[in-house]
């Protein structure tokens, strides 16, 4: 295996056919950077075969120097195979068998990884051009910063533009007061340091791992913001149902109570942290009015009228959840 390649260029990879535009017969200008730091790109992967030719064709295409490329399939059952096998002269590492689950595949190519730098894309998102020597170009700049973000466009199924994101800064406090992240997993570029020190994925969370991670990683290190567009993130039919929004909320609930109880929270978190917990169950109790749960929404009143009574009354929060229903 090979753990780091010059960057292909858009002729060697596999025809495109009638696709045109990016990443299929456009690439970034080349990157020619003295001593550039190694970047690995982890992808995880199951049955996206649609998607997943244009997720590799957006990292490989990036132009930068020394990039190493892992892509980990959780044994699909479509396509996905064949496109790897396609592509596999230009990846460092692939393979694709069972696995437990995305936090599973992704914390064996973080710990396989050779990078100083590490990016995560999931196999339906792209990068931008010029997106990884953006964010390491941030990185260098702010030694002390952790992690680099970025602004991203939206897109559909077949990848037409539906919107442009610019996130406020990536801080602890902002998490938390948002009880979710706000910013795109796939602008996201960390220190594999900064990583190896709060400790991979929790292979128990299968949605909000990103959000866990970043909780952690804010409470030690400062972000930094990379210049321009550094994603596209895909938004499709097949992405949330909601039985995976439900699960969701619960996922929340457990890391939210996690962090606030565990050595790494802020003093400032530890003391709102009845304030927190009962914003995240005024939510969750929006979130059961809105989709007809009777039995969770009075629960989770309940339990944000225990930790701040306040919270639960405001009528503004009722109001709009109830015109959302209809």
């Amino acid at each position: 295996m090979k753990t780091s390649r010059t960057a292909p260029r858009l002729g060697d990879l596999p025809d495109p056919g009638e696709r045109t535009g990016w990443p299929w017969t456009e690439a970034s200008s080349s990157v020619d950077v003295d001593g550039a730091p190694k970047v690995t790109i982890v992808t995880p992967s199951y049955n996206q075969g649609r998607f997943l030719e244009e997720t590799l064709r957006s990292v490989l295409l990036q132009g930068y120097p020394n990039v190493e490329f892992i892509v980990l399939d959780g044994g699909s059952t479509d396509d996905s195979r064949a496109i790897l096998e396609r592509y596999a002269p230009f990846l460092s590492h692939w393979e694709s068998h069972r696995d437990a689950g995305q936090s599973d595949a992704l914390n064996r190519g973080f710990q396989r990884a050779g990078g100083e730098i590490i990016g995560w894309v999931n196999s339906d998102d792209l990068l931008s051009p010029g997106a990884i020597a953006a964010s390491v170009a941030a990185l260098v700049v702010r030694s002390e910063a952790g992690f680099s973000y970025g602004d991203w466009a939206t897109i559909d199924a077949a990848s037409r533009v539906t919107g442009h994101e610019t996130p406020p800064e990536v801080t602890n406090a902002g998490l938390l007061h948002s009880l979710q992240s706000y910013v795109a997993q796939t602008t996201l570029f960390f220190r594999r340091s900064a990583l190896q020190q709060v400790g991979w994925l929790d292979v128990d969370l299968h949605l909000i791992m990103d959000f866990d991670l970043l909780l952690r990683l804010t409470a030690c290190f400062e972000s930094v913001r990379a210049p321009g567009e550094i994603a596209r993130f895909r938004l499709h039919p097949d992405a949330k149902t909601p039985t995976l929004q439900t699960r969701a909320w619960r996922e929340r609930g457990r890391v939210v109570r996690r962090f606030l109880e565990g050595p790494a929270a802020p003093a400032a978190a530890k003391a709102d942290r009845r304030k927190i917990l009962a914003a995240y169950h005024r939510q969750a109790a929006l979130y059961g009015l809105r989709t007809g749960r009777p039995q969770w929404l009075l629960s989770h009143a309940a339990r944000s009228l225990i930790n701040d009574p306040k919270q639960v009354f405001e009528p503004r929060l009722w109001r709009a959840a109830l015109r959302a229903r209809r």
